[in-house]
């Protein structure tokens, strides 16, 4: 209930503006919808939609047609909710370079509707708006953008861009600062001092705006529970920790602490957290306390997955096809030494098997990719993420739950989106194959459906084919 009271000022983007009617019916015959809340498969059903709402769901044999409706024979197809990738970064805040929207289309025909971006400046608000007004106006153009949030570091901070807060003072001032900007929530970020993140918790909770996102090095994760942070991002706070790899964890650790956090004779909190971590029955505990405090987790598993794969797979990917030149060069230049190396598995199975480990203790999940990190690609690498749930041991509808029925509970709109109900926005999916049966099956898109407008197969091609032209022209 708190999650939604927090982010109910987010309909106006989310679900007001999205309610339109234009007297068009577009009507799906013969088509299977799956049920992200686990019942069976509903078969041979007719999804009718009016403007942009679901009006009717009904066996083919029995619906009553539209006169004048676009026709759409869905047989042997299946139907999903839109997806969602819940860690983006569209403003490119470290390169400080201009958004690339040329990235939206890439996002939609890969049938993500819609996004949460991680790192949104105060003066970038404007430019927010106008994109979801876009997205009202003209769908298929921009994924709906379900929240933006402001980054808030300690100082100095570990991007040069972002802001900070140092003492109790300043973080309130810049919580409020956020509110006043339109700004959906704040994100904090690894070198917070204590008293700075307890004081944003404080000040968060009195305006009436959520936090998430990082848990700072000061922080244990059971204070950022009791705190109230909303959502972990990248498994921080607990950074895969592991008896196997326990005692190396923790000298590396005290290591990248030096330069940035006094390391005395008492134990600083990350390395306090790793302790309690290396121990599996000590862990869970601490997973379950989160769970109980409905604290989400995000935990981008495509980032340690890619220095788990061949340097020569990832320099290989087809989908640099759709990667400026210049873009492509800086990602060679930022973590190319990295890629050099012999690919090592380890990292990502025991980020697997914490996921696993959490989920286990109750800990609900959001899917998201951490876009624009070097070799991820927008809308592309969320089906890869799906696929790393299911490969840590979720069921394909668990990994499925992610992104579609879990960021909708998560933004407090449920009662518009996430699911596939009469009332609700036509933010869907029409797949070739059923994702219950094998999760990549999510990338094959017959069409997509955004805020009611029908994108065909052919359509979207041509969206990634001029996405792939126009970063070759740059």
């Amino acid at each position: 209930m708190r999650i939604a009271i927090n982010f109910l000022f987010l309909l106006m983007s989310l679900t007001v503006l999205a309610q339109k009617d234009d007297g068009s019916y577009t009507v799906l015959k013969h088509v299977n919808i799956i049920d992200v809340n686990g019942s069976p498969i509903q078969t041979d059903m007719a999804v009718i939609i009016n403007g942009n709402r679901i009006s009717s769901i009904e066996k083919t044999s029995k619906a009553k047609i539209p006169k004048n409706a676009l026709i759409i024979d869905a047989r042997n197809k299946f139907l999903i909710p839109g997806l969602w990738d819940m860690h983006v970064h569209v403003f490119n805040n470290i390169s400080k370079t201009p958004p690339d929207t040329n990235d939206f289309s890439m996002y939609i025909a890969n049938g993500v509707t819609g996004i949460r971006e991680m790192w949104t400046k105060m003066e970038s608000m404007p430019e927010v708006n106008r994109w979801r007004k876009q997205a009202y106006e003209l769908p298929g153009t921009v994924p709906r953008i379900g929240a933006v949030g402001t980054m808030v570091d300690g100082f100095p901070s570990q991007w040069t861009n972002s802001d900070t807060a140092t003492m109790e003072v300043s973080a309130r001032q810049i919580v409020q600062q956020i509110k006043a900007a339109g700004i959906d929530f704040v994100k904090t970020y690894n070198r917070l001092p204590r008293k700075a993140y307890f004081a944003i918790a404080d000040e968060c909770k009195k305006q009436n705006i959520p936090f998430a996102g990082h848990i700072p090095n000061r922080i244990l994760l059971k204070e950022a529970a009791d705190a109230g942070q909303r959502s972990v991002e990248h498994l921080t706070g607990s950074r895969i920790v592991f008896e196997d790899d326990c005692e190396n964890f923790i000298a590396e650790t005290k290591k990248e602490l030096k330069d940035s956090i006094a390391v005395n004779s008492s134990i600083v909190p990350i390395i306090e957290q790793a302790l309690e971590l290396c121990d599996h029955d000590k862990a869970f505990a601490i997973f379950r306390y989160m769970a109980e405090k409905n604290v989400w987790h995000c935990p981008t598993m495509v980032l340690y997955k890619r220095f788990a794969t061949d340097s020569l797979v990832i320099v290989n990917d087809p989908r640099l096809k759709y990667i400026s030149s210049s873009e492509k060069a800086s990602w060679m230049k930022a973590t190319g030494s990295r890629l050099r190396r012999k690919a090592s598995p380890d990292y990502l199975n025991r980020a697997l098997a914490q996921v696993l480990q959490m989920k286990k203790a109750g800990i609900n999940f959001l899917a998201g990719t951490d876009f624009d990190n070097p070799y991820l690609y927008p809308g592309f690498s969320l089906h890869d993420e799906l696929q790393l749930f299911v490969d840590a041991g979720f069921s394909p509808l668990e990994a499925l739950q992610t992104a579609t029925i879990n960021p909708a509970k998560f933004l407090g709109a449920i009662d518009s989106l996430g699911t596939i109900e009469k009332g609700k926005i036509a933010d869907m999916v029409l797949l070739d194959a059923n994702p219950l049966t094998a999760i990549h099956n999510t990338q094959r898109i017959n069409a997509v459906f955004v805020n009611g407008k029908y994108l065909s197969k052919e359509t979207l091609q041509a969206m990634l084919d001029k996405a792939a032209a126009f970063v070759n022209k740059k």
